[in-house]
């Protein structure tokens, strides 16, 4: 569910239900989150590079694209917390990182290599192209300067519980329609965070920039006033010049672990009788 209506929500730069890329649209999105819960269901008891691995292989079995690499990333340590520790707090996920071992980083790097995932480079310690020797924390230690998701590794997920999470259920409660409240999250995120998938495909100046729009979007009011939606909208505009290259790809992943902490807090029944979603029975 944190999978479709991240995907389904209108967020600037990214793939979304009426905008795409050459190479990836909003098809491939639905395809993948189909089929994510129930790897999630079946593997979230093993360890987090098992997850990891089951996931982007059936991701990319189903879809031919790397969709979801940055969420199934995000969601294995989240999931796997909640699995085994009944908890899914800070603490709980600390827990869960602390014990990552290496055969998670050995099963973790294949899967990305497996997704071959755009603006990867080279690192001069554990590069991925190779069998890292030190435990999957450790390696994310070594990227957490220039990539978000390596960064929520090394802090306990830091952005997903002090801010994601805290927003997205704050702009739900504000009685924004659920899609809408999911892009108030994503600008938020990106207004603390330069998206460090922009800069991995250009400059870190570019990041800067996006992520300083979004704060002067936010200080418009956001998804919260007719000014704010409308400099969402040309904010959009300007981020699909050149491509996917201004994607903020990154930001989007984080939004999804907000939701997903969300759902995994309150259960999406919580939303019920909230604009902006079809409901259909609780399972």
């Amino acid at each position: 569910m944190a999978c479709l209506l991240e995907a389904a929500s209108e967020k600037p730069g990214n793939v979304t239900p009426t905008r795409g890329f050459d190479d990836l649209d909003f098809t491939s999105f639905l395809l993948s989150s189909s089929i994510l819960g129930d790897i999630f269901r079946r593997h979230a008891a093993k360890p987090v590079g098992i997850i990891i691995q089951e996931a982007v292989r059936e991701s990319i079995k189903a879809t031919g694209t790397n969709a979801h690499l940055g969420v199934i990333l995000l969601l294995a340590p989240l999931a796997s917390s909640f699995c085994k520790l009944g908890s899914l707090s800070r603490k709980a996920v600390s827990t869960t990182l602390a014990a990552l071992t290496k055969k998670d980083a050995e099963l973790t790097y294949k899967a990305i290599r497996s997704a071959k995932p755009g603006g990867l480079g080279k690192a001069p310690r554990q590069d991925v192209r190779k069998k890292p020797d030190v435990t999957l924390k450790e390696a994310m230690r070594l990227a957490a300067d220039r990539d978000w998701i390596a960064h929520e590794y090394t802090t306990g997920f830091t952005i997903t519980f002090s801010l994601g999470s805290m927003e997205m259920e704050e702009n739900i409660e504000a009685g924004l329609p659920i899609r809408e409240a999911v892009v108030q999250t994503f600008l938020g995120i990106m207004s603390h965070y330069p998206d460090s998938l922009i800069s991995r495909k250009n400059e870190p100046e570019m990041a800067l920039r996006a992520s300083e729009e979004a704060g002067r979007i936010l200080r418009l009011g956001g998804m919260f006033s007719p000014r704010g939606r409308k400099a969402v909208y040309e904010f959009d505009q300007a981020m699909r010049i050149g491509s996917n290259l201004l994607n903020p790809g990154t930001t989007a992943d984080l939004t999804a672990a907000a939701l997903f902490v969300y759902f995994m807090r309150h259960g999406y029944g919580a939303l019920k009788g909230r604009k902006g979603i079809p409901w259909a029975r609780e399972s």
